[in-house]
């Protein structure tokens, strides 16, 4: 069986996990391959209901974290169930491009899910950029449409991939995200920019998992028709596979003053 879509790090043990936990526990080793630490400050720029800094947390010990999100009621259900398990956590209700907080002041800077800001992307880079220490450093994760894929690649796989770019990224960003956030990171005048890719396969979750939490919200917006024959097609095609992923990227780089 191919490895080409999961680190030899993680073993077969992981088949049947949530996909989901699955997912986050990748995002957190990937930053703990980045350089993220024990102790570290550490900032997410858009931290919504505060789920990822409540796993971060207890993967990685003593961090000094601090969420920022403009979100008032998701900041309140982060202030009633995250906050009371970690008691250092602060919460700041503002903009992620605009925070508000002190400069150079963080060692990891962390904006997930690039593809999802309404904003330019440029403000949120810019801001990490002010907020992050010398030589700390600056993550984005990005969905990214070039790692929704086969091995061998599938045709209706390929369709699907081509619906997430027109009909989603035309809205809410590039289709290869990755390239362009790496390309902003250079602009900023960051270096070490550095990619990789934390991706869940069929081969860990099984097929149906795989479709119904990654490629079902992609399938919703097509008519009932079109979305139950790519389903059906999917299913067939991907059986057959050695390997498929839907994956993120991780873009990371060092800040230098």
């Amino acid at each position: 069986m191919s490895d080409k879509f999961f680190s030899t790090s993680y073993s077969q043990s992981t088949v049947g996990v949530n996909e989901h936990a699955l997912l986050r526990e990748r995002e957190i080793h990937t930053l703990r391959h980045f350089g993220l630490a024990p102790g570290a400050s550490f900032l997410e720029l858009g931290c919504a209901e505060g789920d990822f800094v409540d796993a971060l947390a207890k993967e990685v010990p003593g961090l000094e974290i601090t969420g920022v999100c403009p979100r008032t009621k998701a900041m309140e259900h982060a202030k009633t169930f995250v906050l009371p398990k970690i008691p250092t956590l602060e919460l700041v209700v503002a903009p992620p491009w605009s925070s508000g907080l002190e400069d150079a002041r963080f060692d990891f800077v962390y904006h997930r899910f690039m593809r999802h800001a309404k904003i330019d992307a440029w403000e949120i880079i810019q801001e990490a950029y002010r907020l992050a220490k010398p030589g700390g450093i600056i993550g984005i994760a990005a969905a990214d449409a070039d790692w929704v894929t086969a091995f061998p690649d599938s045709p209706a796989l390929a369709t699907i991939r081509g619906i997430i770019w027109d009909e989603v990224w035309s809205h809410t960003g590039p289709p290869r995200s990755g390239r362009a956030v790496g390309s902003l990171l250079l602009k900023a005048g960051l270096d070490n920019v550095r990619m990789q890719t934390f991706s869940i396969s069929t081969c860990e979750v099984g097929i149906f998992d795989w479709l119904d939490t990654f490629i079902g919200p992609w399938l919703h917006q097509l008519p009932n028709e079109q979305a139950d024959f790519l389903s059906d097609s999917l299913a067939t095609e991907l059986s057959a596979k050695d390997a498929v992923g839907m994956g993120s990227i991780c873009i990371a780089a060092g800040v230098k003053r």
